[in-house]
């Protein structure tokens, strides 16, 4: 089995991260001299788009945090509230990735919009979030104080890249942008896009690098799934998650 250090992983992640950013930079270059389709690639590589390649590559990447944290609660050294954090990590990282897949915050938004459309204020998917997310800060501090300081260190820049961008910019890009100061396509909204986007995936990648680190600290070890065939001696197949 082919093994790889949480320095590589996130190299790689980085790169394409970096691929990503590239294509979105070509198309808001071509959707300034009016060539907004480029084949159907446009919609492809954009970022402020669902059913899109970043927006897939986001969903893949918050599940594999999930994972990760999930593996690591599966290690026999840390304790049982440890273990219990770690847990519940997983499963939030797992609900962002599957949100990310099918937009249920943007879908908020829209319910709201159809309900009042004359609200000047059109983000309450995103400010539930960001309030569960300063919710969640008192209960996850004890647990983050208890990690090494580099675990910590990337836990903290993770989570203010991510929130920042997910937060900040998405209220700026949908209550200053839409309101007015500037239009729902072109220059200004292809650039707040690729900045809230950029800036999510950067964050994600440090907590799946925060949880790899934290994973080698206990131990290491492979993370995925062994399917053992049923043998004449078994009554039933058997299920081993390697970690």
């Amino acid at each position: 089995m082919k093994s790889f250090a949480p320095r590589s992983v996130l190299m790689w992640h980085s790169s394409a991260i970096s691929v990503l950013i590239l294509a979105q930079l070509v198309v808001i270059v071509s959707e300034s001299f009016g060539h907004e389709r480029l084949m159907g690639l446009s919609d492809l590589f954009k970022m402020n788009n669902e059913q899109s390649i970043p927006a897939y590559f986001s969903s893949l990447a918050l599940l594999a945090a999930g994972a990760c944290a999930f593996a690591v609660a599966q290690k026999p050294a840390i304790d049982e509230y440890e273990r219990r954090r770690w847990v519940i990590a997983a499963v939030i990282f797992i609900f962002l990735g599957v949100d990310e897949a099918v937009s249920i915050h943007e879908k908020i938004n829209m319910i709201v919009r159809e309900m009042n459309p004359d609200s000047r204020f059109r983000v309450y998917g995103i400010v539930i979030y960001i309030l569960a997310a300063v919710a969640a800060v008192p209960f996850f501090f004890t647990w983050w104080l208890g990690q090494s300081a580099p675990v910590r260190a990337l836990m903290a820049g993770a989570a203010a890249v991510f929130v920042g961008s997910a937060g900040g910019i998405d209220l700026i890009e949908v209550e200053w942008l839409f309101r007015g100061a500037g239009s729902d396509s072109g220059l200004s909204r292809g650039l707040l896009s690729l900045l809230e986007e950029a800036g999510e995936m950067a964050g994600v990648a440090l907590f799946l690098n925060a949880f790899l680190r934290r994973f080698v600290e206990l131990g290491g070890g492979a993370i995925g799934v062994e399917i053992v065939a049923e043998t004449r001696s078994e009554s039933a197949r058997r299920m081993q998650v390697l970690v």
